[in-house]
């Protein structure tokens, strides 16, 4: 039983380290486009600044505040309902994300005994009861 665990445990991490990567490879352009979208609007603000009495810091400090507020606040409900709008369009790459990563996933990784446990194990069968029973807590994977 132990050692369906840790296969378990360790296709779970395989499955994260994929999921990471494709997660990665979808999210960061669209918002590398959202951020550029910006720009214009960004170049008009720091422009007006330059061309105004007010000093050129006062710009950055207001981009720092404004990022600061939304880091504050619930940008996770807008960041689904975006992916949600996305969900059918095959023009958009995003409609490609596979979801979070499933909790169930974490379980079995951080119930599982450790890579250097279960080597320990393998060699010492006492070791290997002490896992299964509980007797000794596995570390977890990843």
């Amino acid at each position: 039983m132990l050692k369906l665990r840790y296969d378990a445990a360790d296709k779970a991490r395989r499955y994260d380290f994929a999921w990471r990567e494709l997660s990665t490879a979808l999210i960061q352009p669209e918002c590398e486009a959202l951020l550029n979208s910006l720009r214009d609007s960004l170049v008009i603000v720091r422009g007006l600044f330059a061309l105004s009495p007010l000093p050129a810091h006062d710009f950055d400090n207001l981009l720092g505040s404004l990022v600061r507020d939304i880091t504050r606040e619930n940008n996770l409900t807008p960041a689904r309902d975006y992916l949600a709008a996305v969900a059918d369009d095959s023009e958009n790459a995003l409609h490609l994300w596979p979801g979070s990563f499933p909790e169930n996933m974490r379980n079995i990784m951080r119930r599982s005994p450790s890579g250097a446990q279960m080597a320990m194990a393998r060699n010492d069968p006492e070791k290997m009861r002490a896992l299964a029973d509980g007797r000794e807590p596995c570390k977890g994977m990843g």
